[in-house]
């Protein structure tokens, strides 16, 4: 019961330094620490995701090499030169490189680390762009095939960008509550755009280069001079992002997401069939979703909600533009908006949400491995998209058929569009939890559930942060830790009796009354203060070793705990031990809500239950005029009624409810300082 002994606990006076820099800390971080660790961890996610441009440059940059290289090897009688096959090849190599760079990758960095997979990565990226822009041989036919092996080389380490960096940007953005709240557009920033912004460059650059090289839209169609060495320095250029993020990422550290929830070298089948037996629809989203999207996003370069909603967007713009683009063709300015529009749709709707997905619907431990297979199924999606609609075009390309090439193609894509809405709809939650632990939590319940020991994971000790103030951090966690463990263990304990003549038990009381607040979209705050609004119930008086609670409450004639003046010691407490003002305050009030609502609403009194109506003559019966002014000058007075509502709503038989541990990672962000 060392919890319950406060400040006036023996400690050393070194112990006691560190108690107060606890506190100072957990109430002066946006002071001391906070703006530090923000820019830290918004700079880990930056470096993490950034190289994703490079494989945007790379996939892109390659047309218009291929376009250069077919020039200066042309097919002649006695040689074949660079045509389709050897082109298909060394586009192929790269495609393939990236699907198998994604598998490696992933499984690479649940059972080693982020920062191996994310460093070695980035070191092929640069060793295979390197010696693509090198290719030489003593024939062209030979220098094709060193461009197709160094390509897959390429491909092999930008595919390792996908699980690489979703899941280092991912975790990096749920180190604070402050990044956690923009988490999904900084992902997206370094993911998805960051991506999209190298296939631009991929289509300029090169462009540019010609220009310096003289060329225009004027030139000699046949004319080759100079660009033996503008396909390489179009290649080389891909070079420049890894090269300029390689130092950053040898600096990046592990994540604590990682470190307190990896299996690290634990795998086995078993655990495999668990993972595969609890998100397999997720594993179908993820995966098929990313799939039709390069599907269609590829070849037309020539959380959940937001997929299916950028889909469905996708499938309406392109019936209306594949159904009239006979007319709509000839209205330049709209289709061309039209043409942007079914695009944007799915680069703002699954294009951001299927990186982001891929790493936040599961847990830490197998995060890895499924983001990357969900990018290896993607990017295998891309290749088979550009050869079908390559088909679709080839079929529609002759004299008289140029509408049916337009508009075909663009039906086909909005009728995948369409699977993929149903897809979505069917395999994500309409809602998930923002904050990555709590599936972390819920994955290793389900593991011990099905006899998997605590002994699996890679370091059941460690929860230090990779931020800035670790000692202090750490120190801070470990409290929050206890003083948790404490109070969930006093619930299970003392909550089993029936509820002051309830016909639900007490524990069930306080677990329906968070329940109906998170019904009713409360934020986390409101949640625990209804979870522990009771909590003054519980605490066992002869175990405290401060009397300060006692005297107060007895100077108000209140000794009884378990009836009277509950509300007052569960706010005093919670205070003591560090909770939000707030917190303490609903707490503290549910008790006077109840005598605010039997004064000002009269039906509230005839529902409430004998048993609260007998305690409602104990705590003091309505409030009179000046107590109600009083009440209704608290700014919050509105938040206390809402709760005491859910109070006497908490009392009906046989309601599910979530488990007591589930509430545990809230009630740690709230205690904390974290919550959103």
């Amino acid at each position: 019961m060392s919890d319950l002994q406060g400040t006036e606990s023996p400690t050393s006076e070194g112990q006691n330094a560190e108690l107060v820099h606890v506190d100072e800390c957990r109430h002066g971080e946006d002071v001391v620490t906070r703006g530090p660790r923000k820019v830290s961890q918004i700079l880990m996610m930056l470096w993490s995701g950034l190289a994703l441009a490079s494989d945007g440059y790379n996939s892109q940059s390659m047309g218009s090499a291929n376009s250069m290289l077919a020039l200066l090897y042309p097919k002649t009688a006695t040689y074949e030169g660079y045509e389709k096959d050897m082109k298909g090849r060394v586009s192929s190599s790269y495609y393939v490189g990236l699907c198998l760079g994604a598998v490696f990758f992933g499984f690479l960095i649940d059972r080693y680390s982020r920062k191996t997979g994310v460093v070695l990565a980035t070191c092929l990226m640069i060793v295979g762009g390197a010696l693509a822009t090198a290719s030489w041989a003593s024939t062209p036919h030979n220098m094709f095939w060193m461009l197709t092996v160094t390509r897959g080389i390429l491909g092999f380490g930008a595919g390792g960008e996908y699980p690489t960096c979703s899941t280092g940007a991912t975790e990096a953005g749920d180190e604070s509550p402050f990044v956690r709240k923009y988490r999904g557009m900084l992902v997206a920033l370094v993911g998805c755009t960051a991506i999209d912004v190298g296939i631009v460059f991929g289509g300029v650059l090169p462009l540019i280069i010609l220009s310096g090289y003289g060329y225009n839209a004027n030139t000699d169609p046949d004319r080759t001079e100079g660009l033996a060495g503008a396909w390489r320095v179009s290649l080389g250029l891909g070079l420049i992002i890894p090269l300029s993020v390689f130092f950053f990422r040898i600096k990046m550290v592990t994540s604590t997401s990682f470190q307190n929830h990896s299996l690290r070298q634990n795998f086995s089948l078993k655990i495999w069939w668990i993972v595969f037996k609890t998100y397999w629809r997720q594993i179908v989203g993820t995966t098929m979703c990313w799939f039709l999207y390069d599907f269609i996003n590829y070849p037309f370069t020539l959380f959940s909600s937001h997929i299916a909603l950028g889909f469905a967007l996708q499938a309406v713009i392109g019936f209306v533009l594949g159904g009239a683009v006979s007319k709509i063709s000839k209205i330049t300015p709209l289709y061309i908006v039209l043409y942007g529009l079914l695009l944007a749709s799915g680069e703002g709707g699954p294009g951001i949400a299927t990186l982001l997905l891929s790493a936040e619907s599961y847990p830490t431990a197998v995060r890895g491995h499924l983001a990357g297979l969900s990018a290896a199924v993607a990017k295998a999606g891309a290749a088979i998209g550009t050869t079908v609609f390559d088909a679709i075009s080839s079929k529609y390309s002759g004299p008289g058929q140029e509408m049916q090439s337009l508009r075909v193609p663009v039906l086909v894509a909005a009728s995948i569009s369409v699977v993929g809405c149903i897809l979505t709809l069917f395999c994500f939650p309409a809602k998930h939890s923002q904050h990555l632990e709590e599936e972390d939590l819920r994955f290793r319940q389900i593991l011990k559930d099905h006899g998997i020991s605590d002994d699996v994971w890679g370091d059941t000790n460690s929860f230090q942060s990779s931020t800035l103030d670790e000692d202090s951090d750490k120190l801070e966690k470990d409290y929050s830790r206890e003083h948790i463990d404490f109070i969930f263990r006093l619930l299970n304990e003392q909550g089993q009796g029936d509820y002051l003549g309830e016909a639900i038990s007490q524990l069930e009381h306080c677990k329906q009354a968070a329940y109906f607040a998170q019904q009713e979209q409360k934020d986390e705050q409101i949640v625990i203060a209804a979870l522990l609004h009771d909590i003054g119930q519980f605490l066992p008086w002869e175990e405290l070793q401060s009397g300060m609670e006692r005297a107060q409450l007895m100077d108000k004639d209140l000794a009884n705990v378990g009836r009277q003046g509950h509300d007052t010691l569960g706010q005093m407490w919670l205070e003591q031990h560090g909770w939000p003002q707030r917190v303490c305050d609903l707490v503290g009030a549910h008790v006077n809500a109840k005598r605010y609502l039997t004064a000002t609403r009269p039906e509230y009194y005839a529902s409430l239950s004998e048993a609260s109506k007998a305690s409602l003559r104990m705590q003091g019966g309505p409030f009179d005029e000046e107590e109600l002014r009083k009440f209704e000058s608290n700014p919050s007075y509105r938040e206390m009624v809402a709760l005491r509502l859910y109070d006497d709503k908490a009392k009906q038989v046989n309601l599910e409810t979530p488990p007591l541990e589930s509430y545990r990672p809230m009630a740690t962000r709230v205690l904390r300082g974290e919550s959103t």
